[in-house]
């Protein structure tokens, strides 16, 4: 079953397999921004909305509530909207 690390209603788990620069907003706002490197794996949290600004989307896999989400073809800068 998924870690339940809060209580938040959105978690998303980030796991880079490159570098891979990220700019991340939770609810509205600045929580983080830096680079992953492989094998890298973070851990976001927010109540409504978590946007994230990615600098090589191709590299990141990405779930959401435990749910994985697809990137399949997907390079280059990408900016995604998660949401509960």
């Amino acid at each position: 079953s998924f870690p339940t690390r809060r209580s938040s209603d959105l978690n998303v788990e980030m796991t880079a397999y490159g570098d891979c620069w990220l700019e991340v907003k939770a609810d509205g706002k600045d929580i983080f921004e830096g680079m992953l490197k492989a094998k890298d794996v973070k851990f976001f949290e927010a109540n409504e909305k978590l946007v994230v600004k990615y600098g090589n989307v191709g590299v990141m896999e990405v779930k959401v509530n435990g749910e994985p989400v697809s990137m399949q073809g997907e390079q280059g800068v990408a900016i995604k909207t998660y949401t509960k």
